[in-house]
């Protein structure tokens, strides 16, 4: 039995040690704890898993140390305003957790493929990959509901009859429809009615389908080679 524990605490400690692990981690659990219409201590979950992603791209991508300073410059306002906006509800809080999140994830997606793109390919690598397709959506999730507040109205489908701000189940949506968009799926069950959320979404299907074409297929096929070894004449 005691074997078996050791056996059990050695490979979770195998598997969250090494980069992008506790990242690629927090951004699952942020998709799956979507902040659902079921109340605040739901949403306050998805808030510590947020947290996570924030503490995970900052200390567990072995970044430059520059990088890393403007990390720590961008994460500990959004850090705070976020947890601010949740205990204080108002809109201009939440506005502004929304536009700090937003420019930490575009930093972050941008230094993730600095590292996955000039790095050696290995699985750590492969798992950033991953985390920076979670981030890309997360991002123009966003930026969606950023155009709602904004422009009410700019999509058709959402659940207006509810309260518009501070609804969790509204920005839950807008994550639903960015991976939808994402993967090329489009059900068509919410649509942009506006010319910047048109042009939001075409972007964001036209990113997701050049990212997994070239860069996933680009990092595959090397580790795939590595694996494998020469080929021998």
């Amino acid at each position: 039995m005691n074997k078996l524990l050791s056996k059990f605490a050695n490979s979770i400690e195998r598997f969250l040690v090494g980069d992008f692990k506790q990242l690629l981690i927090f951004l699952i659990l942020l998709f799956v704890f979507r902040p659902y219409n079921i109340g605040l201590d739901y949403i306050l979950i998805w808030h510590i898993f947020f947290t996570g992603v924030l503490l995970a791209a900052v200390f567990n991508c072995h970044h430059a140390q520059w990088v890393k300073i403007f990390a720590l410059i961008l994460g500990i306002p959004t850090f705070i305003i976020n947890w601010w906006s949740l205990f204080q509800l108002t809109e201009w809080l939440f506005i502004a957790g929304l536009i700090a999140s937003l420019l930490f994830l575009v930093f972050s997606i941008f230094s993730l493929v600095n590292r996955v793109l000039l790095g050696k390919v290995t699985a750590d690598v492969l798992r950033g990959t991953i985390c920076v397709y979670f981030m890309i959506g997360f991002a123009f999730a966003i930026c969606y509901t950023l155009i709602e507040l904004v422009h009410g109205g700019a999509f058709r489908g959402l659940e207006m009859q509810q309260a518009l701000f501070p609804h969790g189940h509204y920005q839950s949506e807008m994550v639903y429809f960015s991976f939808i968009t994402l993967l090329a799926i489009g059900y068509g069950d919410i649509t942009p009615t506006g010319d910047i959320g048109q042009m939001l979404a075409v972007s964001e299907g036209i990113i997701g389908q050049f990212y997994l074409a070239i860069l996933v297929a680009r990092m595959v096929a090397a580790y795939a080679r590595r694996a494998i070894g020469p080929v021998k004449k």
